[in-house]
């Protein structure tokens, strides 16, 4: 931590090497803040997505019959769902909200899932099927 005899005379009685008060900080200590998962809205859904345990594979199927059958599920969506890309940065210009045909890292997002609440959703993510054809994948750049 810098003491105030370190920072320059010039720059004493402005920001540097103040003392700041965190702003809403006595909420938070005593738990009252309000986060955005604390919202709760009428029709509000909740989403699980569904993330490739492979760290390279081809996607061979999704089937999501039996997670759209389950009372509460509203939707699922895949990657072949939305498959424009939509990368807005350079490196990102070819980048897909969901693997549509190959799952590129573990966590990879491949399906996603909306319910009446969280815990349907994770029910109806845990019930869909994926197909895998685990790919070669690199783990070292040499």
């Amino acid at each position: 931590m810098t003491n105030r005899e370190d920072v320059p005379a010039e720059l004493r009685g402005g920001q540097i090497g103040g003392v700041h008060r965190r702003v809403g900080i006595h909420d938070r200590l005593r738990g009252v803040t309000r986060f955005t998962a604390d919202l709760k809205r009428p029709g509000m859904l909740h989403a699980k997505i569904v993330r490739s345990p492979h760290a390279h594979a081809r996607i061979v199927s999704v089937d999501a019959t039996d997670a759209l059958a389950m009372p509460g599920v509203a939707a699922v969506i895949t990657g072949r769902d939305l498959p424009t890309p939509y990368g807005i940065i350079p490196w990102t210009r070819d980048e897909t909200a969901l693997a549509v045909e190959k799952a590129l890292h573990v966590g990879d997002g491949v399906a996603c899932v909306a319910a009446e609440d969280l815990a349907t959703a994770e029910a109806a993510a845990r019930a869909i099927r994926i197909v895998w054809e685990p790919l070669p994948a690199l783990f070292d750049p040499e």
